[in-house]
């Protein structure tokens, strides 16, 4: 495991922070038995990014052997309960829309502001994410799968119907938690 953190020190790509954040998890949890077979699923995917990562397809599968990664930790740790579920971030949450639909997103699939989808600075693509509404509690969960929000001091930017669920659309903006799932 030090050599895994090593590595994750030693360099400066931001999608390697997830997988620090996934040892940070395993390292703050009691070792039972599935939380130690997700600790193989962590160093299995840092053994991709020792292996080099020279074509962007490396990379894809780097993001997808991250947000793995993550969701095994967290599901070991039992994090899907309500009580030890782990606060990501908090912060100023906005949506995208219409000018958007139908375009490509950064992960290279074709935006759908209908689908319950967000854009995050540096979560994986396909990480899940329970976003709160701070004020009223209303939650929705979507999945990362843009780059954004590209406004200073959002933390995240959520699909139309991801700003519909959670209530927020006609206000624009609202101060939410980003929750793993």
């Amino acid at each position: 495991m030090s050599c895994f953190v090593h590595l994750i020190c030693s360099r400066g790509s931001k999608v390697l922070g997830t997988f620090a954040f996934a040892v940070l998890a395993l390292v703050s949890m009691p070792m039972h038995a599935d939380v130690l077979g997700a600790a193989s699923a962590v160093t299995e995917a840092s053994e991709t990014v020792s292996g080099g990562l020279a074509s962007v397809g490396g990379i894809d599968a780097l993001t997808e052997s991250a947000a793995t990664a993550m969701e095994a930790v967290m599901t070991a740790s039992g994090a899907g309960d309500s009580a030890q579920t782990m606060e990501i971030d908090r912060g100023k949450g906005s949506w995208y829309g219409g000018r958007f639909h139908g375009r490509r997103t950064a992960s290279g699939e074709k935006f759908d502001m209908h689908d319950l989808t967000a854009a995050h600075k540096t979560l994986p693509f396909g990480t899940r994410v329970r976003v709160r509404d701070l004020q009223t509690g209303k939650e929705v969960v979507v999945r990362i799968n843009d780059r954004g929000p590209h406004v200073r001091g959002r933390i995240i930017d959520l699909s139309r119907a991801a700003a519909v669920a959670l209530g927020v659309l006609h206000a624009g903006e609202a101060a939410v938690a980003l929750l793993l799932h």
